[in-house]
């Protein structure tokens, strides 16, 4: 009988082996884990830095505005906040790379108040979703 029980142990040992072996593949992340990955490395980027010049600064806005338009959307993003970042995107993509953060801010005085408002509903996802405690990703 102890044979059989020892049989029996070695079995299930060697299943749950098997069964926890590197070659299973990892999830694909969340279009929500994407966003909010580069979104906090943008955060944290612009914040290590405070005094980066404005060169510094607009060209991390541009290459953080180019990885998002390449990532999807999170579905968990409202339809306000999507096109927010899709405004974002676009405004800051257009800038030149010589632009001061002086042009940045004044870029935000010739929106629309209903852009405005798409601006602040995907920023404040972006600070809720991905940079507050227990944030997914």
């Amino acid at each position: 009988m102890k044979i059989v029980r020892l049989a029996a142990t070695l079995l299930i040992v060697g299943v749950a082996l098997v069964g926890c072996g590197a070659d299973e593949e990892e999830p694909e992340p969340s279009a929500q884990d994407k966003f909010c990955a580069a979104y906090r490395d943008f955060y944290e980027q612009s914040s290590r830095d405070p005094g980066a010049s404005d060169t510094e600064v607009v060209s991390r806005m541009k290459e953080f505005a180019a990885t998002l338009d390449d990532l999807e959307p999170p579905e968990e993003m409202s339809g306000e906040a999507k096109k927010g970042m899709a405004i974002w995107i676009e405004m800051i993509g257009d800038l030149p790379d010589d632009a001061s953060q002086d042009d940045v801010v004044s870029l935000n005085t010739e929106l629309s108040k209903k852009e405005s408002s798409r601006l602040r509903s995907y920023n404040d996802f972006g600070n809720v979703v991905c940079l507050s405690n227990g944030a997914s990703g």
